[in-house]
């Protein structure tokens, strides 16, 4: 599902008429002041201080958002769709919190990956936000795969909007399915028992040693001088230095990368990388924009001054 094929599914939704029943709700959230608390008189106990309150609607579709993958792995999650839909012929959608969702019809089952946010989430609303997707694109004619993945992307909007009901437009809803970055294989990541290694080395592999040896590899990418851009602008959010200068060592030792180098760093990110790797980066990919520019020129600098180090040297 692309975005013109998200666009065609808005268009439809704007004609449809959905109903929902439930109760309406006026949501409230305190944003305690713990600077202001003080001793009830009345009572003697710590009483706490409302610095700020906000309101929004909410009820009517507020009762599912639960998150089975908590307690089930993934594959006891589709055996209960499957089960659930042989009982009843209908579609079925399991939402797995931040792990995505499963959706099970005649055609098999769905599954769509959560997104990754670095940045803080708060879940209210996100349940809402996911059937009121799913009932739109429902109507709309859509099959129940596409549902899935456009409830997701909504569902990915909302989770983002701290301290109130949220809700997606179209236009957040484009934006955010235009580059998604999904989580893949959440089980493995959270299950250091499941992990494979190739060749009794330290690198872990994200499918089974079988796919590696039937060639059967999805994406590696290296230039054509024999040099890798390793690293992307965000990695020190997620990853260890250790653990790239480790990697690095292997490429190097094997003889498949002869030199290395990041993408879109600062001459901080930079330095730090440096003080891991035995051998130097000796490029940084950069995206050229403006609001790049004062970036770019601390890379240079840095750079220079490297330079300068080795011709004294």
């Amino acid at each position: 599902m692309d975005t013109q094929d998200i666009k065609t599914l808005l268009d439809k939704i704007k004609s449809l008429r959905i109903a929902v029943y439930g109760d309406f709700t006026l949501d409230a959230y305190w944003v305690l002041d713990p600077r202001k608390s003080e001793i009830s008189v009345e009572t003697g106990l710590q009483a706490e201080a409302v610095g700020k309150q906000n309101f929004s609607l909410g009820g009517a579709a507020n009762v599912v958002d639960a998150s089975p993958d908590d307690i089930f792995p993934a594959e006891k999650v589709r055996t209960f769709a499957e089960n659930l839909y042989k009982m009843y012929s209908r579609p079925v959608f399991i939402s797995r919190g931040n792990r995505g969702l499963i959706a099970f019809d005649k055609n098999g089952y769905t599954d769509i990956p959560g997104l990754q946010f670095l940045n803080k989430t708060d879940s209210v609303g996100t349940g809402d936000t996911m059937i009121s997707a799913l009932a739109c694109s429902l109507a709309a004619g859509s099959s129940v795969s596409d549902s899935a993945q456009f409830a997701n992307f909504a569902a990915s909007v909302t989770v983002q909007k701290l301290f109130q009901t949220g809700t997606a437009n179209r236009e957040e809803i484009l934006e955010i399915a235009s580059y998604p970055d999904y989580i893949y294989q959440p089980e493995l990541a959270s299950d250091i028992r499941q992990a494979t290694y190739f060749e009794k080395s330290e690198m872990e592999l994200c499918y089974k040693v079988e796919t590696i040896e039937t060639r059967n590899i999805k994406h590696a990418v290296f230039d054509h001088d024999g040099t890798i851009s390793a690293l992307r602008e965000g990695w020190e959010k997620v990853m260890e230095p250790e653990e790239v200068a480790r990697a690095f060592d292997e490429l190097h030792t094997s003889g498949k990368v002869h030199h290395f180098g990041v993408s879109n760093h600062t001459a901080a990110q930079i330095e730090l990388m440096q003080k891991y790797v035995q051998r130097p980066l000796v490029i940084n990919q950069l995206e050229l924009r403006l609001l790049r520019l004062a970036k770019y020129l601390s890379c240079q600098r840095i750079r220079w001054k490297m330079e300068i180090k080795s011709q004294k040297s």
